[in-house]
């Protein structure tokens, strides 16, 4: 099969993943916002104390993380790809 082809196609399923990321991004951002407002509700009261708050500061962070180092490694795997070729 044709190198550049190849390369071609890495590149397009790369711009793909990217693509995809800065979606999942813009989703915890939302998510973020949706969250803040729903805690200045009144029904709300019980999560919205300093316990609560920490809670969802360390679960939003814990995902963020996460998906920073899933595209890490998919970054990674693309590099390993690309040498291959």
């Amino acid at each position: 099969m044709n190198k550049n082809f190849l390369k071609e196609c890495l590149k397009f399923n790369h711009d793909n993943v990217n693509h995809m990321y800065k979606t999942f991004e813009k989703y915890q951002e939302h998510s973020e916002k949706l969250i803040d407002k729903m805690l200045q509700t009144p029904f709300t009261k019980e999560l919205n104390t300093d316990q609560g708050q920490e809670m969802i500061s360390q679960w939003t962070n814990m995902y963020k993380e996460g998906q920073q180092n899933i595209k890490k490694m998919i970054d990674e795997g693309f590099k390993t790809a690309e040498q291959f070729l």
